[in-house]
């Protein structure tokens, strides 16, 4: 089911109306009549929290669709890696902050409704703190007040799910503020946070006899854990092979400059990014303590924070002073610094140029691949974005990846479009996911690849035999073994 929002495009997928008959029909109990309006509540409220998204994404100038499956939605930016923190934080705030709108609008209109709901949600709150009347008797009854039952129920959901999003687990949106907030630089702070909080979450609900809460924290920080485990063994063996090369004497720097360096890059990683740039600069002249003039690979150091310090304060002239020093002195330098400012300048090839020289030496950094995939999409290189992507798959979000993946779908690139959704499957286990990788292989002309994803994706929930049967490359496979077809 397909149509258009308020200029956004929309796509409800069968296993979302699954998934909400299923638990109207759960939490229902024996008053069946209610399924019918929990489908609606459900409907109008995910859609509400993904248009929050969709339309801070247009706020920012990037386009987006939103596509309601199993359990939730996904707002689908068109535009990959362009946005700064703050944006990000504003986008996944946006979504909690459209049902919370929704919620007040229904307690402006119908405030005792919403009393009663509070009641019923928190009754130890409300007569502690007397912001909130006893329940409304007639609200008991629902063969009399069907329509005042709907409505407590779409007021209940809407601040429940807004807050139940804010909690800061990933990939919740309260996991994705965190996240953006607090940088690229503590993802590790952001994945020990996101498993203690998601562990405690899952405890308290679990006593309070809510399993589905249970299973999404529970999940959820099982997953931050795991990826905590992974970032901390690279970046040990960064961290080992650093002292190996000051070890063999490849670095010979002297005690009081590598603390005063240190002292720099820790003010940028902390984004203090005046006092990093105020101390780079310093020992670049030979201005500090130790009064040592640094050359070479110092000298380097100490610009490439100086220039990368000035970006982010919004000063490119300083940075591009700070890359030009690092020439005419032939001290090393950050190519990611070098491709940025010359994006800056506009020379997106030169650019290029620098970034693929760089991964081709090994650098797999975000500040490296980020912006090459993004000039390589912006130069209609879709196939090439979704290569990088899957050689710096374990760098990127499951968003940027589902966004390249799209495009290179959209300009033929079939094989990478489905290798870069099956990626992203098997790190999110998304039903939808494996979905997309199974049709982009069988446009590819694998039908054995296209079938066993689809066979991954009904193991995973996927469950649309008609959207299945439908498709036009996918449609044409042997799939009687694994949907039943459509009545």
């Amino acid at each position: 089911m397909s149509f258009r929002l308020f200029g956004y495009d929309v796509e409800i997928t069968a296993s979302f109306w699954f998934s909400a008959v299923l638990l109207g029909f759960l939490m229902s109990g024996e008053r069946l009549m209610l399924i019918v309006p929990f489908v609606l509540v459900m409907l109008i409220s995910v859609l509400g929290h993904e248009l929050g998204h969709a339309v801070a994404f247009s706020r920012y100038g990037v386009r987006s669709a939103i596509r309601l499956h199993f359990l939730g939605g996904v707002t689908m930016p068109s535009a990959v890696l362009p946005l700064g923190r703050r944006a990000l934080v504003v986008i996944s705030f946006a979504g909690p902050f459209a049902g919370l709108l929704l919620a007040g609008l229904t307690f402006l209109f119908f405030p005792k409704v919403c009393m009663a709901a509070l009641w019923g949600l928190f009754p130890g709150f409300c007569a502690a703190t007397g912001v909130c009347a006893p329940p409304i008797p007639q609200l008991i009854d629902v063969s009399h007040t069907g329509f005042l039952q709907t409505i407590a129920l779409f007021f209940v959901a809407n601040v429940f799910w807004s807050l139940f999003n804010l909690a800061p687990v990933l990939p919740l949106d309260g996991g994705h503020i965190l996240e953006h907030a607090l940088g690229p630089k503590r993802y590790r702070t952001t994945l020990l946070v996101s498993g203690i909080s998601g562990a405690a979450l899952a405890i308290y609900f679990g006593l309070g006899g809510s399993m589905i809460a249970t299973f999404i924290f529970g999940s959820s920080a099982l997953q931050a854990f795991m990826r905590l485990r992974d970032v901390q063994g690279a970046v040990r063996a960064s961290s080992d092979a650093m002292r190996e090369r000051r070890a063999s004497g490849q670095e010979d720097v002297h005690p009081e400059m590598l603390r005063d360096l240190k002292l720099a890059r820790r003010a940028l990683d902390e984004e203090r990014f005046d006092e990093a740039s105020r101390l780079a600069f310093a020992i670049a002249d030979g201005q500090t303590s130790s009064g040592i003039k640094p050359s070479g690979a110092a000298l380097g150091e100490a610009l490439t924070i100086a220039g990368w310090a000035e970006l982010g304060a919004g000063r490119t002239e300083r940075a591009i002073e700070a890359c030009d020093r690092m020439v005419k002195s032939k001290a090393p330098g950050d190519a990611a610094l070098f491709a940025t400012v010359a994006l800056e300048r506009g020379e997106a090839q030169k650019a290029r140029s620098l970034l693929e020289a760089a991964r081709a030496a090994g650098d797999n950094r975000k500040e490296v691949f980020g912006p090459l995939i993004r000039i390589l999409l912006e130069q209609g290189e879709a196939a090439r974005a979704a290569a990088v992507a899957i050689d710096c798959f374990d760098g990127l979000n499951a968003d940027d990846a589902r966004t390249i993946a799209e495009q290179a779908a959209q300009t033929g690139a079939d094989t990478w479009a489905g290798r870069l959704f099956e990626a992203v499957f098997e790190r999110e286990r998304t039903a939808e996911d494996g979905f997309e990788s199974a049709r982009a292989f069988a446009r590819s002309g694998d039908p054995e690849r296209a079938l066993s994803l689809l066979r991954s994706a009904v193991g995973a929930g996927f469950d649309d035999s008609r959207r299945a049967y439908g498709d036009e490359a996918l449609g044409k496979l042997a799939l009687d073994n694994i949907l039943p077809r459509p009545s």
